[in-house]
C-alpha cells in the first residue's frame, strides 16, 4: 500500500490536471516545471504536496544513494535567507517548516 499525498497544485491528486502530478517518465525539466508551480502554503504541513513529496520521493532516494539508509534534504539558500541548511530527517524538516524557519 502506498499512501495517498496531496497534490502539487493543493488538494487531492488528480490524473486529470497534469500539473498536479509528477510522472514516472517526467523529465526533470518538466519536474522542475511543476514544482515550480506548486502550492506550498507556508507553516501548513497537512495537505502540503512539496512536503509529500520530499518525504516519499526525495527522502528514500537520498536513502538509498548513500547506502547507508539516513536520508537528507539539502536546500540551498542566500546567506541573506541564513545560507544553505541540511535536514536529516523529514520530522526536522516539517517542525522547520510548520515553524518558517525553511526560508527562501
Amino acid at each position: 500500500m502506498n499512501p495517498m499525498v496531496p497534490g502539487l497544485a493543493g488538494g487531492k491528486m488528480s490524473a486529470s490536471d497534469v500539473n498536479s502530478k509528477i510522472d514516472l517518465l517526467d523529465s526533470a525539466e518538466t519536474v522542475k516545471s511543476k514544482l515550480k508551480k506548486a502550492i506550498c502554503a507556508p507553516k501548513e504541513i497537512e495537505g502540503n504536496g512539496i512536503i509529500s513529496f520530499i518525504e516519499y520521493v526525495l527522502f528514500p532516494i537520498s536513502e538509498l544513494a548513500n547506502g547507508k539508509g539516513n536520508g537528507r534534504f539539502d536546500i540551498q539558500r542566500d546567506e541573506k535567507y541564513g545560507g544553505n541548511v541540511t535536514y536529516t530527517s523529514i520530522e526536522e524538516l516539517k517542525k522547520a517548516y510548520s515553524e518558517d524557519l525553511v526560508g527562501y
